[in-house]
């Protein structure tokens, strides 16, 4: 048995290797079995430290750095961009001054993986200026977006489903936009399964590649 934890809304990344590590080891050990669940950043820690969890898949801006008591394995990145509905006043604004304005009046929503205490250094001061910042995870972020109601910090490839069918615009990418470093960790003192010793050497042989 191995016991996964991930973040949510990871599994629209086409980057991401979990799914196909788990079929390259399920190839190999028949009778393995896989429990995945779906925390947030902080509560993937505690499991892994509590010995629930054998690996978890999490992100961390590119200002932070993981605990010292978890190894880790950079596996890819995740590009976020701010977003908001045609109805939204911030829609179709190119000025960068004007937009600004209009940010700095928004209700923004970011998911609470960007609020985690590992570091607080974003360089988008206009969180700082929002009072409404924090939701539990990306989909809730999204439908607050979608409402028209706010503007959302979301994963580009979680929100292109509705950039596509033109619910959601991106604003100013270049200017708002944040990378994310996905890794997948593990506690350093913990002893791994075989069966999971074999998946996080997978991940090993991804970073290779």
């Amino acid at each position: 048995r191995i016991r996964i934890g991930v973040v949510d809304c990871l599994a629209t990344d086409p980057q991401n290797p979990l799914s196909a590590a788990i079929k390259t080891e399920k190839a190999k050990s028949k009778d393995m079995t896989v429990r995945i669940g779906v925390y947030d950043y902080l509560d993937c820690l505690t499991e892994l430290r509590a010995s629930r969890l054998d690996i978890a898949i999490v992100g961390i801006g590119t200002n932070e750095t993981l605990p010292e008591d978890v190894e880790t394995i950079h596996i890819y990145d995740e590009l976020s961009g701010l977003y908001c509905a045609p109805s939204h006043p911030c829609d179709g604004v190119t000025d960068p001054d004007e937009l600004a304005t209009l940010l700095k009046k928004a209700e923004i929503s970011v998911h609470s993986f960007f609020m985690n205490p590992m570091g607080d250094s974003l360089d988008m001061h206009l969180f700082d200026e929002s009072a409404d910042i924090s939701q539990g995870n990306v989909e809730s972020t999204a439908y607050l977006t979608l409402a028209g109601t706010h503007v959302g910090l979301i994963p580009k490839h979680y929100a292109d489903q509705w950039v596509k069918e033109g619910e959601l615009v991106e604003i100013a990418p270049e200017t708002y936009s944040v990378v994310s470093q996905f890794n997948a960790v593990r506690i350093k003192s913990a002893a791994l399964s075989d069966v999971a010793q074999q998946l996080w050497h997978e991940f090993r042989l991804g970073t290779d590649q």
